[in-house]
């Protein structure tokens, strides 16, 4: 028997080749796994619970031995369902639910030999980057005990890192595999969304029943709830190396797949593009705009890019398109009931601290959250405000779209403007601006002083207390004089006059409740009333409304003139101009149609479609934030990859690990990991680095008050922790991302050496 040792130490090829050849047992490779797996988890708790059923599996694994992961032990995150064991999620009211069978991945991992022995831990509800529940408790990074190992699937990171196993099974909706993969120093790949089943995985809002298409979209969406669609999910492997997680990809991507589950596409492992050798052409970027980066985030890319450059591959300067809006999608997508659901899920349980402050929030009244939005606004929103430290990082240094950034109170300068600061001058083809209390000025107009004078080809307006003028009306005064086509206004206790009637001081009497209004138009009498004048006469409570230009009687009623005919209380209206029918109704006419309660509206003018619509025309286009505003992200983003001609994209990843209990101050950090969930790209990472006592220095130009500080508290004392990068493929070319992961190992493993 070896010593277990020397087993730990094997790759997942070394060890899969072994016990084909008979120089390993499965029992001896299981109990080598088991026994440090016990070891971490006095060290990280993080595991829930071993899985029994393994010591049953292993007397019959010779039946696998064909199987590509023939006795290969491996983890499983806790939230995929066993046979007669729950999946909790980490919430008290899961708890004696068993499944009635194991989860579609977890029977094709049995199916080629695969040994599931032990499940790993999840945040509460699976709704963080740390990894801490009321059930099982917090799970620590194996680097250091006062970090996170990241979240959702942190506790599989952990016993990865922590060497307690070669192999795992997480999930990712937005980034809960490639985050604690950074953070605990291992690889991890977010497949392209219904690549693998999802058949058997539970959600904090309930099982999956796999993958939902939409009809003539490409993109895969999770059914957490009947009528809610959230972000695209996906289930992924995490492992020590890119060779482990090609070798899953490779076994689970099998027949036996595609008949369990006929909602993932018979796609077989593409070999040959996993092998291909050559040249890249890879977009980069080091850094997100309005997103913090820490310094060895930022490091970690660029020196990656250095590597692939002298490899041979091309590098070109990338930024994500409509980024803000992929952002918001991904947050919105997955909370898209205001968290009503994930409350519900809550009630009957105590509520992790790790998650607290999301449950305090969600429950807010509506009116109480639209208030603190529109307070809390100006201070998240800050695209003119920048990092002290990401402006001295990044420096003059040009970025993909021409713009060079200097500061930190801030010369920015481009194809399209040169603005300077701090109180500040902006120049462009369009308009210059000046001053602090400023002088404006471009082919519309002119704007000049505090109190100010405005020109252009419109009207004038001078003062403070002022004078206006164009070719509509001229208005002067404090206590004015306003004049115009339409009408003549004025005195402070005013006269009005025009074609449709005379207004003069107080000329009119107005008495109590039963009101007598008089004039040369019309008199107005009674509460239930009458009015009468040379255009119309009205009569009655429920009325009579008589005059040249229509009739309208009763209380459900019809009206008729010259122009139209109404009739009905669930109505018909017709009329030169169009026709508008029933109470879920079509409108027709000239100008546009317009049908239905959840409706179609066309016209030269616009098109507006649906309940969360489409709406275009010259004037705009407005989108609604669901599954077709994430497909024109899609569509954005392909074109500009091809636009660019790029393979693959470099980019940062969460890291280095925050400390314990300051994830959620780092929320603006997503969008990193979430604006690949949103456009459903395959996506993986793998660690290059560790943070250097530079990276730590460098964190001091962050105070107190700095929009990113937290950052600084989060990630401070992180020395010689793990730093990964990510790297990014279109959708379905899942091989080309492995490839692309492939190179960045071996290149930074070269350097390594040398």
């Amino acid at each position: 028997m070896k010593d277990s040792t020397v087993i730990l130490r094997l790759s997942l090829c070394e060890l899969t080749e072994q016990l084909q050849d008979g120089s390993l047992s499965a029992e001896e490779v299981l109990y080598a796994y088991m026994e440090k797996t016990l070891e971490q988890q006095r060290k990280l708790n993080c595991c829930t619970g071993i899985i029994l059923d393994c010591f049953e599996q292993i007397k019959t694994i010779s039946s696998c031995k064909k199987g590509p992961l023939y006795g290969v032990p491996i983890s499983v995150k806790e939230n995929l369902c066993l046979k007669n064991q729950d999946s909790s999620c980490g919430l008290v009211n899961r708890l004696e639910q068993p499944a009635g069978e194991d989860a579609v991945l977890v029977q094709v991992l049995k199916k080629n030999g695969a040994i599931p022995f032990v499940r790993t831990n999840v945040p509460q509800a699976l709704f963080s980057y740390e990894c801490s529940n009321p059930i099982y408790g917090q799970t620590v990074n194996p680097h250091n005990a006062g970090k996170t190992c990241g979240g959702s699937s942190g506790g599989e990171a952990a016993l990865i890192g922590g060497g307690g196993s070669v192999m795992g099974v997480g999930t990712d909706v937005g980034g809960s595999l490639r985050v604690p993969a950074s953070f605990c120093g291992i690889c991890a790949l977010k497949p392209t969304a219904g690549r693998l089943s999802l058949k058997g995985c539970k959600t904090a809002y309930g099982q999956t029943t796999g993958m939902e298409t939409f009809p003539g979209t490409e993109l895969y969406f999770v059914m957490t709830r009947p009528d809610c669609v959230t972000v695209p999910s996906t289930a992924g492997p995490m492992a020590k190396d890119v060779d482990s997680l090609a070798v899953f990809m490779k076994a689970v991507l099998c027949d036996h797949l595609f008949s369990l589950d006929p909602t993932v596409p018979p796609l077989l492992f593409n070999e040959e593009v996993y092998r291909s050798r050559k040249p890249l052409t890879i977009g980069y970027y080091d850094h997100l705009e309005q997103t913090p980066t820490s310094p060895s985030m930022t490091r970690a890319v660029r020196e990656v890019k250095a590597l692939l450059e002298r490899a041979g591959h091309t590098l070109l300067p990338y930024r994500p398109v409509r980024l803000s809006e992929a952002a918001e999608l991904a947050s919105t997508g997955i909370l898209a009931d205001g968290g009503a659901s994930f409350l519900q899920q809550l009630k009957g349980s105590s509520i992790d601290p790790v998650i607290k402050a999301y449950a305090v929030a969600f429950g807010l009244p509506i009116w109480l959250k639209k208030l603190l939005s529109i307070i809390l606004r100006p201070l998240v929103s800050f695209p003119r405000q920048c990092s002290k430290y990401r402006l001295k990082r990044v420096g003059p240094k040009i970025d993909p779209r021409g713009v060079n950034y200097k500061g930190p109170q801030f010369t920015r300068k481009g194809p399209q403007f040169t603005r300077k600061g701090p109180q500040f001058t902006r120049k462009g083809p369009q308009f210059t601006r000046k001053g602090p209390q400023f002088t404006r000025k471009g082919p519309q107009f002119t704007r000049k002083g505090p109190q100010f004078t405005r020109k252009g080809p419109q009207f004038t307006r001078k003062g403070p207390q002022f004078t206006r003028k164009g070719p509509q009306f001229t208005r002067k005064g404090p206590q004015f004089t306003r004049k115009g086509p339409q009408f003549t206004r004025k005195g402070p206790q005013f006269t009005r006059k025009g074609p449709q009637f005379t207004r003069k001081g107080p000329q009119f009497t107005r008495k109590g409740p039963q009101f007598t209004r008089k004039g040369p138009q019309f008199t107005m009498k009674g509460p239930q009333f009458t009015m009468k004048g040379p255009q119309f006469t009205m009569k009655g409570p429920q009325f009579t409304m008589k005059g040249p230009q229509f009739t309208r009687k009763g209380p459900q009623f019809t009206r008729k003139g010259p122009q139209f005919t109404m009739k009905g209380p669930q109505f018909t209206m017709k009329g030169p101009q169009f026709t508008m029918k029933g109470p879920q109704f079509t409108m027709k006419g000239p100008q546009f149609t317009m049908k239905g309660p959840q409706f179609t509206r066309k016209g030269p003018q616009f098109t507006q479609k649906g309940p969360q619509f489409t709406r275009k025309g010259p004037q705009f286009t407005r989108k609604a934030r669901h599954l077709w505003s994430s497909l024109d992200c899609v569509n954005d983003t392909i074109a500009e990859w091809r636009r660019l001609n790029i393979d693959v994209v470099l980019c940062p990843t969460m890291a280095p690990a925050f400390s314990v209990l300051t994830n959620l101050k780092l929320d603006r950090m997503n969008p990193h990991m979430s604006i690949y969930n949103t456009l459903n790209f395959s996506a993986g990472v793998v660690p290059v680095s560790t943070v250097t006592a530079q990276d730590e220095s460098d964190l001091r130009h962050l105070e107190r008050g700095d929009l990113f500080y937290p950052l600084k508290e989060a990630v401070a004392g992180g020395l010689g922790l793990p730093v990964a990068v990510q790297c990014v493929a279109l959708p379905w070319q899942d091989e080309l991302c492995l490839r692309f992961m492939k190179e960045v190992e071996e290149l930074v493993q070269r350097a390594d050496h040398h």
